[in-house]
């Protein structure tokens, strides 16, 4: 409950901000509220992966600490405060959420940087055993609608709309499957194949670490499976002159943090042991609604998951504003 106060938080200042197109302002509001709901809270927690390097706004940083630093239960946390800035500044319906994966001390994979993106495809319990990032694209295509029994023409994929991933759904369209593009939200995204009402049978993109991180804690909750691979292959940009700069910063960046970029990470090499995810809606999205203001207060809508228990739980909030919480 605590840390979910901290997504209602970001949730209600960064909704306050749609539609103005202001992305900076409303991360940054949002990391503000979120921060503050931290700094009072009764455990320990410390940063292990957060956007605010990439987009450059005023966040939560790697290794940071809050909470009470007596306190006997000390967990660390990948954050987003907002997942969806673009849908968020735009308003639109497709999902922006505040985010927050929780896991024991030392149990999480530590991101120093989000300027390397992860490969990741995700799925639903049904086709957990399916994935292997080892075997191509289209194979593993074929082995999730196998294990969904499905015809692969008849799967729904879940794509960010990027250049990066343009050879991807060129191959998903000449398999003639259905791809849902969206502008931005990973970690929804990577969720989405866990909740049937969706009709996304997979994800699968190159994306932030953080977001990876945060996503592995929510699916390994639901059941569900992600691989992930690092990728330096994938560029921010088409100028051939700035990939050959940004691939030589990537490469040198990986030596230095002794990133294996051989590796396929699993859920468990991500998040071990119980861990928890936890959100609240901005926008509408596909499992949560988005902020509803009132004259004198709002209305907010979260989940939390346990990976220990199963339990997913939706959470329908009232806020008074009068009273002026520190949430």
């Amino acid at each position: 409950m605590d840390l979910i106060r901290g997504t209602e938080a970001a949730a209600l200042a960064a909704a306050i901000e749609r539609g103005r197109g202001k992305k900076k302002l409303a991360d940054e509001n949002a990391f503000g509220n979120m921060s503050r709901v931290f700094r009072g809270l009764p455990i320990e927690i410390r940063i292990v992966g957060s956007e605010g390097e990439k987009d450059k706004v005023n966040s939560f940083n790697y290794g940071d600490i809050y909470g009470d630093p007596e306190a006997k239960m000390k967990l660390d946390c990948a954050v987003d405060v907002i997942d969806g800035t673009e849908m968020t500044a735009n308003w639109e319906d497709s999902g922006a959420i505040s985010v927050i994966g929780i896991g024991l001390r030392d149990k999480l994979m530590r991101v120093p940087t989000d300027k390397i993106y992860l490969k990741k495809i995700a799925v639903g319990p049904a086709a957990a055993k399916a994935i292997d990032l080892k075997q191509d694209f289209k194979e593993n295509i074929y082995r999730i609608a196998l294990a969904l029994k499905k015809d692969p023409e008849e799967l729904c994929a879940m794509v960010l709309k990027r250049k990066r991933h343009e050879k991807f759904i060129k191959v998903l369209r000449e398999m003639d499957i259905r791809v849902k593009l969206i502008q931005d939200g990973d970690v929804v995204a990577a969720l989405a194949p866990c909740f049937p009402e969706t009709d996304i049978d997979f994800y699968f993109g190159c994306g932030g670490p953080p977001e990876g991180i945060i996503a592995a804690c929510g699916i390994k909750a639901l059941k569900g499976a992600m691989q992930v691979q690092w990728d330096i292959d994938a560029y921010k940009t088409s100028k051939q002159s700035e990939i050959e700069a940004e691939l030589k910063e990537k490469k040198k960046l990986s030596e230095e943090l002794g990133i294996n970029m051989d590796k396929i990470y699993s859920l468990e090499d991500i998040a071990k042991g119980p861990v928890q995810f936890v959100a609240t809606g901005i926008t509408n999205g596909p499992f949560l609604q988005g902020v509803d203001f009132l004259p004198d207060g709002a209305w907010t809508y979260s989940i939390g998951i346990r990976s220990k228990s199963g339990t997913i739980r939706y959470l329908r909030t009232r806020h008074f504003f009068d009273r002026r919480p520190i949430y």
